[in-house]
């Protein structure tokens, strides 16, 4: 978490950048969160995948599924403003742009912390994707980690599908080998895409958030399996 809010004063300007990671280890109270050059480098696919270009920031994690205020509130749910993520080489990550809410603009003086929201490999911490961004008090709490099950198996759709090179290969089909692998992870992360813009077709409006878009992934493959079938 980023105490970069402590130093607003009554009449500063609001903030249109701030860090929310850190290159390297971000230590928190969830364990550690490393952010590397491959996370830099696969942010803006990522963010795309996932329609979160622009993320949300809200109050208290209220926009995060599964978090205590999220239980707590209903929609619509108030938010803080709306930032793009952006990945910088050597330094971390940042929301910039921000365009603030009134809400969040009104209150943001109550608020000491920015607390972010990402999406992660569970297996080595690597920051994946920024789910959002959350005004907090808790300064001693790095931030809500997403563990429910939509968003765990959304970290996981985001993880590369390339795997370990298969060892016996040499020369030509070696790299035909790595091909295949590269492709596979375009064909996942367009489905992801795809699947983000098409969830408000999904008929059970008793779904939101990321449960939503899971149902259109899952809708997305079940018609590229059809399609598969169909054309052999």
């Amino acid at each position: 978490m980023f105490a970069l809010l402590k130093s607003l004063r009554p009449g500063d300007a609001l903030p249109s950048r701030l860090q929310i990671f850190k290159m390297g280890r971000n230590d928190s109270n969830h364990g550690p969160f490393f952010v590397d050059d491959e996370t830099i480098a696969s942010l803006p696919a990522n963010q795309r995948s996932i329609g979160r270009e622009r993320a949300p920031i809200g109050f208290e994690h209220n926009i995060d599924e599964g978090s205590d205020e999220y239980k707590r509130t209903s929609e619509p749910r108030a938010i803080a403003g709306m930032a793009t993520v952006e990945g910088v080489l050597g330094k971390g990550i940042f929301l910039s742009a921000i365009g603030w809410s009134k809400t969040g603009a009104d209150n943001i003086g109550y608020y000491e912390d920015l607390s972010p929201t990402p999406l992660f490999d569970k297996t080595t911490r690597r920051v994946l994707a920024i789910a959002s961004a959350s005004l907090t008090r808790t300064g001693s709490v790095y931030g809500l980690t997403l563990e429910n099950a939509a968003s765990v198996k959304l970290s996981a759709a985001l993880l590369s599908p390339r795997g370990e090179a298969d060892p016996s290969l040499k020369g030509f089909s070696r790299t035909v080998d790595a091909f295949e692998r590269e492709n596979a992870l375009h064909r996942q992360a367009e489905t992801i895409r795809l699947a983000a813009g098409n969830a408000n077709r999904i008929s059970d409006n008793g779904l939101t958030g990321f449960d939503r878009l899971l149902a259109a992934l899952e809708e997305e493959n079940r018609l590229h399996r059809e399609a598969d079938v169909a054309s052999r």
